[in-house]
């Protein structure tokens, strides 16, 4: 298809109305909707760092028999008899989690990173408890800040101290806080994570009050699978929580691993109660996901941090301004842009995706709350074969597309790039 017949964005108008008529009507629209995105997205370069692509055998399992056979409940006791091979599926997951991430118990049920947020909160607090997390401005995720669950929980919230100089947390200061405020929870992991955290340094501290060390790695877990960046359950966490889609390449979903038996076992049983149903076919395709993580995660997770120096090296050359130069741009998949020293500003995001680039807004310390940031994520884009030379093309279309040259003279060049590599690799 050529770039002037690519399908436009629907008319909300148009589709409220479709939903008013003729019921009969809504299956072809909705082909049509999900076909039209397909097309679009295919000529498209996804630089979104929480998107990826799935490989064609876990896709397909999301179709399959068990899409409509539910069997709820917790692995092992079931209320719904005939599913054997359902708990055969779950076994592979937990099996595959704990070889892979070094767990000893493992929650899959949830629909999302942001639930398994939310019920390893719930799990592990009383309401009035105090938790510790990173702040918003400095990365901390809604989910467990004020406006997410520990306000639902009634957990007393108080910030983790950082150093915006030294771009980290200021293990003194959280030492002398912790000691003050004894909370149940220490959590580190954000969504625009670029290097590592002090895990042992900061187990010790949490050790030191009786508070347990709780990561959340919903954007990094496909790299600690391959080695690529930090273990947090071997390295001092005794919480890893994460979504399933992100550096992973599986299904839409949330992962709870502990190496405290414990916690797990709390983390299971209120799960069970908080969560019924939980969609069969995704934990099965989430199984093969794991097993290509075993298989091929070592050479893909290396590709992932390759890719994002490379392209974070190349937008430097361009001109681009990008986050954490000093420290050697990034260790994980991501990578950040200050747009408030471009040309075009903020309207970067805008005029990136008018080029069919894909990308994500952010705010970042010194912008916060305003979204003045731009997320660049290598992940997607790794899956589909690319590697340092193509980031060194992306880093141009980039370039042209911030410093002000029309996003449609550049839209053309990103689809060609794109349609060049139609394969998702590292899979079954």
């Amino acid at each position: 298809m050529e770039q002037n017949t690519l399908p436009e964005p629907p008319d909300v108008s148009a589709i409220l109305r479709a939903a008013r008529s003729d019921p009969a009507d809504v299956p072809a629209l909705v082909q049509r909707l999900v076909a039209d995105h397909g097309t679009w997205h295919a000529s498209a370069l996804n630089l979104v760092a929480s998107h990826n692509c799935l490989g064609p055998v876990a896709k397909a399992l999301l179709s399959s028999s068990v899409a409509d056979n539910i069997l709820s409940g917790e692995l092992g006791a079931r209320n719904h008899s005939g599913g054997a091979w359902i708990d055969d599926l779950d076994t592979l997951v937990v099996e595959l989690c704990k070889r892979i991430f070094g767990a000893v118990r493992v929650e899959y049920r949830a629909m999302s990173g942001a639930q398994a947020n939310g019920l390893a909160l719930a799990a592990l607090t009383r309401p009035g408890d105090t938790v510790m997390a990173l702040a918003r401005r400095h990365g901390g995720h809604r989910t467990y800040r004020e406006d997410g669950y520990s306000s639902v929980l009634g957990i007393r919230l108080r910030d983790i101290p950082y150093d915006e100089r030294a771009d980290a947390i200021d293990l003194n200061r959280l030492e002398e806080v912790a000691r003050r405020e004894r909370p149940r929870l220490l959590i580190v992991g954000t969504a625009e994570l670029l290097f590592p955290y002090p895990l042992k340094e900061l187990r010790a501290i949490a050790a030191a009050v009786g508070a347990r060390l709780y990561y959340d790695g919903a954007h990094i877990l496909g790299l600690t699978a391959g080695g690529a960046f930090q273990d947090p359950l071997r390295e001092g966490a005794e919480i890893l929580v994460g979504s399933t889609q992100k550096t992973l390449g599986g299904p839409i979903g949330g992962l709870i691993m502990t190496t405290d038996e414990a916690a797990g076992a709390e983390i299971t049983r209120l799960t069970t109660g908080l969560v019924s149903n939980y969609h069969n076919n995704r934990v099965a395709a989430l199984a093969v996901s794991l097993a290509e993580m075993a298989r091929f995660g070592r050479a893909y997770a290396a590709q992932v941090v390759d890719n994002a120096r490379a392209l974070a090296t190349a937008l430097d050359r361009e001109g681009v301004p990008v986050v954490g130069k000093e420290r050697g741009y990034t260790a994980s998949h991501i990578v950040l842009l200050d747009t408030t020293a471009l040309p075009v500003g903020e309207a970067a995001f805008k005029r990136l995706e008018e080029a069919r680039i894909l990308t994500t807004r952010v705010p970042l310390a010194h912008t916060y709350p305003e979204r003045r940031g731009i997320r660049l994520g290598t992940a997607a884009v790794t899956r589909r074969g690319m590697r340092e030379e193509a980031m060194s093309r992306i880093a141009t279309l980039i370039g042209r597309v911030v410093t002000g040259e029309p996003a449609g003279a550049v839209a053309a060049a990103v689809t060609d790039l794109v349609r060049s590599y139609p394969d998702v690799k590292f899979c079954f």
